[in-house]
């Protein structure tokens, strides 16, 4: 399952895996899986087979919650293999600093420029009014508590990082764009998925912003289902002004906040399959009431590609007798996704 169909040096093999912060997964938590499918020292070992599958493949490797400890281990991985990466560790202590990591084999690639953002740090807020000094008696409670629903408010404060990196053909082909990011975790309420719409549409433009007239790929556990608004968007490029999920116009909205983005993108699966795979998330925590399992995982791809294949994933059948991820064949929540591309 974790194999690409080709390795020719014509193609360009993309995977995506969101790995699971070992910072975010313990056995008190992923209650349905067995104590030694959540011991992180296992789990790392299971990891580093399906990188290291993929490194015998020349994939680009794009990983999501990368923690700062699995990162320092896959670096002599990487050496060894002759790949080089770009990792970004935006995120607290408690999730291990984790952040999207891009790995590439230095034989097939060469990098001509990298960008790395927070993504919020891409657009130009306004100053926020200081709503926690009770103080300031020319606020009114109602105006307090619209703005605390403002979901500018939740926007703003996510730390999620992009990894852009520009790489040429070592055998003189045209430079293509990998991105690779990590959506923040907002579902449920209009005001939720609202901040989800704008996180896609930022990051969609600092992506192709910096990938101007360049092949763009971008990767990654984007938190959102087929049937949500955000996927809505991504695939017509904008959502109606009138969608309950459309970020607000108001005195939070950044002063260059554009709702939509230049170029269109396709899902590589979708273009492949004629739809998304039955799932790439498999969880039931602690926390839950329930099993969720849902696709989360995208390679969105620009017009410039062609997609020869995608990785072959397994079916919801194969769940039958699997409560819950991270499994001896499954390590992480997420499983693997790839695309075979060509230009």
């Amino acid at each position: 399952m974790t194999r690409m169909i080709s390795s020719s040096s014509s193609s360009v093999n993309v995977v995506s895996y969101n790995v699971l912060s070992e910072k975010l997964c313990n056995w008190s938590y992923f209650d349905k899986s067995n104590p030694d499918d959540c011991d992180k020292d296992i789990r790392y070992e299971r990891v580093s087979k399906k990188v290291a599958e993929q490194i015998e493949l020349k994939s680009i490797i794009c990983m999501q919650e990368v923690s700062r400890s699995w990162l320092e281990k896959m670096i002599p991985l990487f050496s060894e293999s002759k790949y080089s990466y770009v990792s970004y560790q935006g995120h607290k202590a408690k999730n291990g600093y984790m952040g999207p990591c891009v790995a590439w084999p230095t034989e097939r690639y060469h990098v001509k420029d990298v960008k790395m953002d927070r993504v919020t740090d891409t657009l130009k807020w306004p100053a926020w009014s200081q709503l926690s000094q009770k103080s300031e008696k020319n606020i009114s409670s109602a105006k307090e508590q619209e703005e605390d629903n403002d979901s500018w408010k939740a926007t703003r404060s996510r730390k999620n990082g992009v990894v852009l990196v520009r790489l040429c053909p070592a055998d003189g082909g045209d430079p293509f764009v990998i991105g690779n990011y990590h959506m923040p975790c907002l579902f449920g309420s209009d005001q939720a998925c609202q901040s989800m719409v704008a996180h896609a549409i930022m990051v969609i433009r600092a992506a192709q912003k910096f990938s101007q007239d360049d092949p763009l790929v971008l990767a990654g556990d984007w938190n959102i289902t087929p049937d949500s608004a955000t996927y809505e968007m991504i695939q017509n490029r904008v959502l109606p002004d009138t969608h309950p999920q459309m970020p607000p116009r108001n005195d939070h909205t950044p002063y260059n906040w554009k709702p939509t983005f230049e170029r269109r993108l396709r899902s590589a699966y979708n273009v492949a399959n004629g739809r998304e795979p039955d799932f790439t998330n498999h969880a039931w925590t602690s926390a839950m009431p329930e099993p969720f399992t849902e696709t989360l995982d995208y390679i969105w791809i620009s017009d410039h590609w062609d997609v020869e294949s995608v990785m072959k994933l397994p079916g919801r059948e194969m769940l039958e007798n699997i409560k819950s991820f991270p499994v001896e064949s499954e390590p992480s929540d997420h499983i693997m996704i790839g695309a075979t591309l060509s230009l």
